[in-house]
């Protein structure tokens, strides 16, 4: 179970980054038109965003591959550790598209291509929420530092994915 989540991340991971290196050395479109016209003023807020999320998605997945054992992990009583990797699979899956369907909206406007990329700007933030709500349902917690630091991680990239990502990156970018 822990191993199929390494490899989910892994190589759901490298994809991520690997679209985005690819999708910006293509050139087209450039760094500046991607912000898709958020402010300059709230730019750094994002930044500051990005890294917290980041960090959030890496404390959780440390406290989920390192800190509890998966054989005895059931949420809500219900779902076994696999539900993690389910999870993981929505939050990554739709990244990995994030760059090219940025791309295609700036370089050729579309209708569906619009709904496309807010589809996937929603499912991500879906995966976050979902995440939480599994750390939540899990049982056995160990490590208390751990869980606590999962759960403030997962909740920081929630509001990242939810807030800054799906609701005011669309708003800006359609101006």
């Amino acid at each position: 179970m822990k191993i199929l989540c390494i490899v989910i991340n892994l190589i759901g991971g490298a994809l991520v980054l690997g679209s985005y290196a690819y999708g910006l050395a293509q050139n087209n479109p450039s760094l500046s038109t991607l912000w898709g016209g958020v402010p300059a003023s709230m730019r750094p807020f994002y930044t500051l965003g990005m890294i917290l999320a980041a960090l959030g998605y890496l404390s959780c997945s440390f406290y989920l591959l390192f800190l509890i054992n998966a054989s005895e992990a059931r949420v809500y009583n219900i779902f076994s550790y696999n539900i993690f990797n389910f999870i993981y699979i929505i939050i990554l899956t739709p990244s990995i598209l994030f760059i090219f369907l940025a791309s295609k909206m700036i370089l050729a406007p579309s209708m569906l291509t619009w709904f496309t990329l807010r589809f996937i700007l929603f499912l991500v933030a879906l995966g976050a929420f979902l995440m939480i709500i599994a750390l939540v349902g899990l049982t056995p917690r160990s490590s208390h530092w751990g869980y606590g630091l999962a759960l403030i991680g997962s909740a920081l990239f929630f509001l990242h994915t939810f807030i800054l990502d799906a609701i005011i990156w669309p708003y800006f970018f359609k101006k």
